[in-house]
C-alpha cells in the first residue's frame, strides 16, 4: 500500500501556489496516494475534480474545523499532512496532525521580512 499524503491548500482557486502544488501532486502520484483538503470550491477544486484527484472541500478551514480535520485524517488513514503554505489554515492542519500524531511538513512559499521569525511548530 502506498503512503497517503493529505495536501492542505489555503484556497480553492487557481493561484501560483496551487499551480505549483498541482505539479507536485502530478510527480508524487505514482509513489503516494494523494488527496487535497481545501476551503470551498473554485477553479483549483475543479481542476482536481477534472483529473479525478481525491479532494475534500470544507466550507472553511478555520480553527472551528479542526475536529472535522481530525476525523478526516483518521477516516482517510492519512500518513503525512503537507501544508501548502504557512497561513492560519496550515496552523490548523498542524494542530489536527499533532492530535492524530502524524507528521506535517510546511511548504514555505514566501520570504519573511527582514528581522521576522519563521513560523513556530
Amino acid at each position: 500500500m502506498k503512503p497517503r499524503i493529505l495536501f492542505v491548500s489555503y484556497t480553492a482557486e487557481w493561484t501560483g501556489p496551487t499551480h505549483s502544488l498541482s505539479l507536485l501532486i502530478k510527480h508524487l502520484s505514482d509513489r503516494f496516494e494523494v488527496a487535497v483538503l481545501l476551503p470551498g470550491r473554485g477553479s483549483f477544486s475543479e481542476f482536481l475534480k477534472d483529473r479525478e484527484i481525491r479532494h475534500y472541500s470544507f466550507t472553511s478551514l478555520r480553527r472551528s474545523q479542526i475536529p472535522r480535520m481530525i476525523r478526516l485524517l483518521k477516516e482517510a488513514r492519512i500518513d503525512l499532512v503537507y501544508a501548502n503554505n504557512t497561513s492560519g489554515v496550515s496552523k490548523n492542519a498542524l494542530v489536527a496532525a499533532k492530535l492524530r500524531r502524524l507528521p506535517l511538513t510546511y511548504h514555505v512559499r514566501e520570504m519573511g521580512k527582514p528581522g521576522s521569525e519563521p513560523p513556530r511548530t
